[in-house]
């Protein structure tokens, strides 16, 4: 094949001795040639050659050699050329954010042109394209990113053509996922609106932060809202109780019996009845426990009691009533006499005795006579004591 343009001949004029309608024949087929080779008439009507086709890049060449009578007869002689569409893709429009609780929504406008392929997205989580990341590309005009509940991005959009032409981002727009609020939930919670039906066992505790402290006051709690199924065993200490709080009235009728008491809290009185007696000393006495809880956070027992006796009968001389705590004497009551039989009468008198650590004590009431005296007789009530903190 040739690889130059072939030179086209001239057409000789047509002879004057020819036939008129032969010469009228040939001077149409003339003029139409004229035309098509763009000699005569208005060029865009001159024929364009294969050639022409593949210097202005409309073909590449042929598929085969035309001339060769056993290559068949092809539907295209020529390779057409695929042109490339280097326009640059429009803005993207319309460009908005919605933020739901784990979903950040993104729509814009439909892509109206040719060659669109696709729409790229980018996120960062500042207002720096230059950061962003290319996190999806979609045909569609709306976008669903899945995030994490309460997080904030940037996002970016723009077009790309089938020619992998890019077009412009879009201005950034910042999205927030959504927070939970009373619009957002059918049973909102509401001040005073918390029954005991909406709590599940161990579902608010104190450690969730749910509830702040000092949060729930007398005002929040109805009467007779906490039973004593509500309590567990020793909740209640008296670290929780405040001083006087609990008074008479709050307190029934009978509702305090011997098992609401510790052993020894409330002591009853010592008591002695004697009958004469040559012993020199007569002893009573009781034992008492103190507790560790009794003496906790630097607390004392005070043992406070009072000492009353209708008669004591001693020979002449002096004569005592000794109170001792542990064989320790804490307390003496002493009467003289200057002869004969003389009486301890109707003695009434307080006393008292600090104890700051536990323990078992065991509080004596003697009565005895001076050196060398005998005791006659005793009778009477040798005393009565209780506990008091302080």
């Amino acid at each position: 094949m040739a690889t130059n343009g072939t030179k086209i001949p001239s057409i000789p004029p047509i002879p004057s001795n020819t036939d008129p309608q032969l010469k009228t024949y040939l001077n149409a087929i003339d003029e139409a040639l004229k035309v098509r080779l763009g000699t005569l008439g208005d060029p865009k009507d001159r024929a364009v050659t294969v050639r022409e086709l593949i210097d202005t890049g409309l073909a590449e060449n042929f598929k085969e050699n035309p001339f060769d009578p056993n290559a068949g007869t092809p539907e295209n002689t020529f390779i057409p050329t695929e042109r490339v569409d280097v326009t640059i893709p429009p803005d993207v429009t319309g460009f908005s954010g919605a933020g739901a609780f784990q979903k950040i929504i993104l729509s814009w406008d439909l892509a109206q042109f040719g060659n669109f392929a696709f729409t790229e997205v980018w996120r960062h989580t500042s207002n720096n394209i230059g950061s962003a990341t290319r996190i999806d590309t979609t045909r569609a005009q709306v976008y669903a990113d899945t995030v994490d509940v309460d997080s904030d991005f940037y996002y970016w959009v723009r077009h790309v053509s089938t020619s992998n032409i890019f077009g412009q981002f879009t201005n950034g727009i910042n999205v927030t996922t959504s927070k939970i609020s009373n619009s957002n939930v059918t049973d909102f919670i509401t001040t005073g609106a918390l029954t005991a039906a909406q709590i599940a066992t161990g579902t608010i505790t104190a450690a969730s932060g749910v509830i702040a402290d000092a949060a729930i006051s007398t005002a929040k709690i109805q009467d007779s809202a906490i039973t004593t199924a509500k309590i567990g065993n020793a909740n209640i200490t008296s670290a929780k109780i405040d001083s006087a709080a609990i008074t008479t009235a709050k307190i029934n009728n009978a509702a305090v019996d011997t098992l609401k008491i510790a052993n020894q809290a409330v002591s009853v009185p010592a008591t002695v009845q004697t009958s004469a007696s040559t012993a020199t000393t007569q002893t009573n006495s009781h034992t008492f426990t103190v507790t560790s809880d009794d003496v906790s956070g630097g607390n004392t027992i005070q043992l406070v009691g009072w000492l009353t006796f209708f008669s004591v009968h001693l020979d002449t001389g002096g004569s005592h009533i000794d109170i001792k705590v542990n064989g320790t004497q804490v307390a003496t009551f002493h009467q003289n006499s200057s002869g004969g039989v003389t009486p301890f009468i109707n003695i009434c008198a307080s006393w008292s005795q600090s104890v700051t650590s536990a323990g078992s004590y065991t509080l004596q009431f003697d009565c005895r006579a001076d050196a060398s005296r005998t005791n006659q007789s005793t009778s009477g009530s040798i005393g009565t004591y209780f506990f008091a903190k302080r």
